[in-house]
């Protein structure tokens, strides 16, 4: 009976561990949240929360105090931060944690991030290539579609990037 026991055991301990492993970014978690109105604070407690990890962040670093309204329905953790931060702060995950930091201040280069779309369906374009013509810089989307690529110099709000999907 000891055998089988052990077996079952072994068994249970691979395939939780299988399944962990398995689980989706942080970054990628979908959550549905609505504010009015509410501080930044309130709204990222709400996020990690339904997303089950940890925010962390310098309050000296992130104005969390400011008042923000949104509604978003089962979109990714990312597009919500989005959202809230519009560019102006930087997120990583580490463990479970998503660590918020000030994006840095800088007209030389640009970082764009996003998500490819099926413009038919609707749905997240893995394996994309996305690149800047002009410089030559590229970058692939990720299993959800998603991508970030550093454009230099750009001009003004005349660049272009190009999306290519064999």
């Amino acid at each position: 009976m000891k055998p089988i026991f052990l077996s079952l055991l072994l068994g249970f301990i691979l395939l939780s561990g299988a399944s962990f492993a398995q689980q989706k970014p942080l970054l990628e978690r979908q959550v549905t949240v609505t504010f009015e109105q509410k501080p930044v604070s309130s709204v990222l407690d709400q996020v990690a929360a339904q997303a089950a990890f940890v925010f962390s962040y310098s309050s000296s670093a992130i104005d969390v105090t400011r008042l923000v309204s949104g509604n978003f329905e089962n979109q990714s953790v990312r597009e919500v931060l989005e959202g809230i931060f519009q560019g102006e702060v930087h997120y990583k995950e580490r463990g479970n944690y998503i660590i918020l930091t000030p994006a840095p201040v800088s007209k030389k280069e640009v970082t764009v991030s996003g998500y490819v779309l099926d413009e038919k369906t609707g749905e997240r374009i893995r394996n994309a290539t996305v690149y800047d013509p002009i410089t030559l810089q590229s970058s692939v989307t990720d299993e959800y579609g998603f991508f970030e690529i550093q454009v230099k110099n750009p001009a003004a709000e005349d660049y272009k990037l190009i999306v290519n999907k064999a």
